[in-house]
């Protein structure tokens, strides 16, 4: 082969005889070569192939993060052409997330057209830090200060500013107290529920969104062809409703099956700053969230048998005689389960006469038990009323360690108390007002009550619940539990 001409002198490509006898072609001193290397990663527009080429030797690791650093540089820099580590550290202060196209650019590569808005997520707490910045010190002016979120993120963003300078657009989306992650997994498609910082980025469903399609979400079917709202109907992505199109099975990525934003196995995270890390928040975070309720893949083996671990439990209504109160104990004690892992709860039914021990499953599709939120907890306590497809799973829970009217009288282990959805309309709870009551709380004491056990003060460590436990539950919730999971305090 004929020399490799750079501007650090020659490559000469030579052909080696390896111990197997084999002949391969091998370039010296290419590794060593900045250029080339450059040359290379910008010639993988798909980030996880530039993490990939960077995995191969130890000389192409140690571009990796600088190179992969420019490339978010490159997208970002635009909106703050003289301020651009001052943004990395705001973003960062405010604890903020980027989406949309900036995210997408990041991950898939650039195309025809580069991002001409930066669309950040925030908490209303930090959301005057950001104001600040881009408005005092950027100066952006505002664009439209009556804008209200489209009715697919209504539920998502309690709303949302933009602004401009010369032809540069940011919007900054104000979420609710569920999260900034639960206002990515509430995105319009999948190609949308992606999120990265300064250090780092994570695809929800990377597989579809480099094979550039997307399945809509509960929300992104309330967006009319003609309306721009993600990259819903964006010529990028072809967009589908079901995942019918796979013409095989769904597997663990059925869109009905609950997956948590802390558990990255179908996610693909990849950072390249740790100082900015997106890993911190995706393990902090609690949310779950599914795409359907149903599957509508024909081939889809969680389509065939619904609900097939622990089917909803509908809500009944307050009884008005024994008979009522001796058929809701019946439907308690006959459920079984074919989860292949469950532990015992305690359950605190409104009709009943004394809490029962009951079994919890495994939510469909998870086939052990990692953490709390891998169980299917809604089978007995619905908190799926506001929102059946993206929620905080530690939303309606406490856990207690200590009695809270006696701080001092540690318990030999913790309970978490699962409490149901308010906006669900569940009917007033006779037991707990028969054994617990007080005037300050016989009006909330509503819906069905669960509680769980942990050894060791670990809440990912769920044990069963034994007799010798009703008592001190018993205790816990008399002594001030109930009061700390007033519906109040859980909004």
């Amino acid at each position: 082969m004929p020399p490799i001409d750079t501007n650090s002198g020659q490559i000469i490509a030579v052909v080696e005889k390896t111990s197997m006898g084999y002949y391969r072609p091998a370039v010296s001193r290419f590794v060593n070569v900045r250029e080339l290397v450059e040359l290379v990663y910008q010639s993988l527009p798909c980030l996880t192939d530039v993490v990939a080429w960077g995995d191969t030797c130890h000389p192409i690791r140690q571009y990796k993060g600088e190179l992969v650093a420019n490339r978010f540089k490159t997208i970002v820099v635009p909106f703050a052409p003289n301020n651009f580590k001052q943004l990395c550290n705001v973003l960062e202060d405010a604890k903020a997330l980027i989406t949309g196209s900036c995210a997408i650019t990041m991950f898939l590569g650039p195309s025809s057209q580069p991002p001409r808005d930066l669309n950040i997520l925030v908490t209303e707490q930090r959301f005057r830090l950001l104001e600040a910045f881009f408005l005092h010190k950027l100066d952006y002016e505002w664009v439209d200060r009556t804008a209200i979120p489209h009715d697919a993120l209504l539920h998502a963003v309690a709303h949302f500013v933009c602004y401009r300078l010369e032809d540069r657009l940011v919007t900054i989306s104000v979420v609710n107290d569920a999260g900034l992650f639960r206002a990515v997994v509430c995105s319009p498609c999948t190609a949308d529920m992606i999120a990265m910082t300064p250090g780092g980025i994570c695809s929800f469903y990377p597989k579809l969104t480099m094979d550039c399609v997307a399945i809509l979400s509960s929300g992104g079917l309330l967006v009319d062809p003609e309306y721009a709202v993600g990259s819903v109907w964006s010529e990028q992505f072809t967009m589908y409703d079901n995942a019918e199109f796979l013409g095989a099975d769904c597997g663990l990525s059925c869109p009905s099956l609950w997956r948590g934003v802390a558990d990255s196995n179908l996610s693909r995270v990849v950072e390249w700053d740790r100082r900015f890390s997106i890993r911190e928040p995706l393990q902090k975070s609690h949310t779950i969230w599914r795409l359907a309720e149903t599957c509508s893949n024909p081939l889809c083996s969680f389509r065939t048998i619904p609900g097939r671990y622990c089917p909803l439990l509908p809500p009944l209504t307050m009884p008005a005689d024994l008979n009522a109160i001796e058929d809701q104990c019946f439907l308690v004690k006959r459920h079984s389960f074919t989860s292949p892992v469950t532990v015992t709860a305690l359950l605190y039914v409104t009709a009943a006469m004394s809490p029962h021990k009951v079994l919890v499953g495994l939510q469909e599709g998870k086939e052990k038990l990692r953490c709390l939120d891998d169980l299917e907890m809604n089978f007995w306590v619905n908190t799926l009323a506001r929102d059946k497809f993206a929620v905080p799973a530690n939303h309606y829970r406490r856990t207690f360690s200590a009695i809270p009217d006696a701080p001092a009288l540690k318990l030999p282990n913790s309970y978490t108390i699962v409490c149901e959805e308010p906006e669900g309309y569940p009917p007033p709870n006779a037991l707990l007002k028969e054994r617990f009551g007080q005037s300050s709380l016989n009006d909330t004491l509503r819906g069905n009550i669960l509680v769980l056990k942990h050894f060791n003060h670990d809440r990912q460590q769920v044990a069963d619940v034994t007799e010798g436990d009703i008592s001190i539950i018993n205790l816990l919730l008399d002594g001030g539990a109930l009061r700390k999971i007033h519906w109040a305090n859980f909004k």
